[in-house]
């Protein structure tokens, strides 16, 4: 006897026959949402078809379990509403490796699923799998579903797996700095526990340089012991006045005549729109450093040829020409790394990308923070501030045109840029490279012409 899961297969292999015009109207009928795209509309059409013929028909109870993980681990958020209401899908199954559905959806980042699986009262966020992990440590790198567990009360943040790590030390170790937040305020994250490898979260903020989360730990400490620490007030040096940070973040040492800071960057989106100037300082030979290290590496994320990038960044890959570098502060900039070795201690941040899509550059998909292929990013191209103007702004465009299209400006472009403010000149860059994304593709992978 064929399963649901079987036979919603089947249906939407038969559907892939007719056009998407044809599925649309279909789904209007059927009083469907017609702006999913083509592949989820054939799942939720096949679901709407089949699952009414198999109502009267039962399979045994593993069967629903195992579907229902299986549904889960798809992302197939209409089949797990149907099998939960068939009363026999048991969220709180676990399979041969200890997964059980709310740990499926939690690693996968399916925020929809673990709120309608919390909603049966039966997912039990308490839970771990053969190696001792639970949802909660697997979900550090999305702050709402994080919220969703905590909420319940069971999420239990002091586990340990059997590498001894707590949500805590994970979330530490991808830098989630929301995240470590929200596991500290329960009051149940013990940031003094150790892994087996002897390491606590403080020992991994400090291994990461995450400069944030080291302030929320050692908050945390000063409350546990009850003993404030009285701030004292240090002379700033004239040469960090300016400076946004008040330590290098990096080291974490606050500067002083000692410890000055020799590179400045000064993000413009900051300054000249929300007039709040940013400048973040630090140290030339740390930030070099910092930037050899290779999950400070990321990648555009693009559409893969013919395929519609959903929300969650599926059917799109790592560009292998859009490359990109994350500071320690949390900016982005696609220069290459090379321009700290220059003779140049004043740079000038413009943002050229305001929602940049952003992946790792080996294309996987993880639980760390930036590892999903997250969008939202601004990105930024550094300058020697001395040499920033109107003149430069004009030239950044011609780069980019350049790099984008293989081409030079038209004159008509070229006369029109003139005109513009350098505002203007920023927002007309941030407008190119937004509107180049579906093309990446192309530009990655020419089609060859042949005499």
């Amino acid at each position: 006897m064929l399963s649901l899961i079987q036979a919603i297969h089947i249906s939407q292999q038969d559907l892939g026959n007719y056009s998407a015009d044809f599925l649309k109207d279909l789904a209007r009928y059927l009083q469907l949402d017609t702006k999913s795209n083509v592949d989820d509309l054939r799942w939720l059409i096949a679901i709407k078809l089949i699952s009414p013929r198999y109502q009267k028909v039962r399979m045994p109870n593993n069967g629903d379990r195992e579907e229902l993980l299986k549904a889960v681990q798809e992302g197939h958020t209409e089949i797990v509403k149907s099998l939960l209401k068939t009363g026999n899908a048991h969220p709180e199954y676990q399979d041969k490796d200890g997964f059980s559905a709310l740990i499926l959806a939690a690693v996968n980042g399916y925020t929809n699923i673990v709120e309608l699986l919390l909603k049966t009262g039966n997912a039990h966020p308490e839970y771990q799998d053969n190696d001792g992990i639970s949802a909660l440590m697997l979900a550090v790198g999305d702050p709402d579903i994080i919220k969703l567990l905590l909420d319940t009360g069971e999420a239990h943040p002091e586990y340990q797996d059997d590498a001894g790590n707590t949500a805590l030390i994970s979330a530490t170790t991808w830098g989630s700095t929301d995240i470590v937040e929200l596991l500290l305020a329960t009051g149940d994250a013990h940031p003094e526990y150790k892994n087996n490898d002897g390491k606590t979260a403080m020992d991994l903020a400090r291994q990461g340089g995450y400069s944030q989360i080291i302030k929320l730990l050692m908050r945390a400490s000063a409350l546990a012991q009850a003993k404030p620490v009285a701030p004292v007030e240090k002379p700033v040096p004239a040469a960090a006045e300016d400076c946004s940070n008040e330590t290098d973040l990096i080291t974490t040492e606050e500067w002083s005549e000692d410890n000055l800071p020799n590179v400045k960057i000064r993000f413009l989106d900051k300054d000249l729109i929300t007039k709040k100037p940013y400048v973040y300082c630090t140290d030339r030979d740390s930030l070099q450093q910092w930037l050899k290290i290779p999950k400070h590496e990321f990648r555009g994320w693009i559409p893969k040829e013919g395929f519609t990038m959903d929300v969650a960044g599926h059917y799109g890959a790592p560009s292998s020409k859009e490359i990109f570098y994350r500071l320690i502060d949390g900016n982005f900039i696609d220069n290459n790394p090379a321009i700290f070795t220059e003779p140049v201690d004043d740079f000038t941040g413009i943002p050229v990308y305001t929602n940049k899509r952003l992946g790792n550059p080996q294309g996987i998909f993880g639980i760390g923070q930036h590892h999903g292929q997250t969008p939202g990013f601004t990105v930024y191209h550094l300058v020697d501030s001395t040499k920033f103007n109107k003149e430069t702004l004009e030239k950044l465009y011609d780069d980019y045109h350049q790099f984008y299209y293989q081409e030079p400006i038209a004159s008509s472009k070229r006369a029109e840029l003139e005109k513009m403010s350098e505002q203007e000149l920023i927002k007309t860059i941030q407008e190119l490279t937004a509107s180049r994304l579906g093309e990446m593709w192309k530009l990655e992978h020419p089609i060859e012409v042949t005499d």
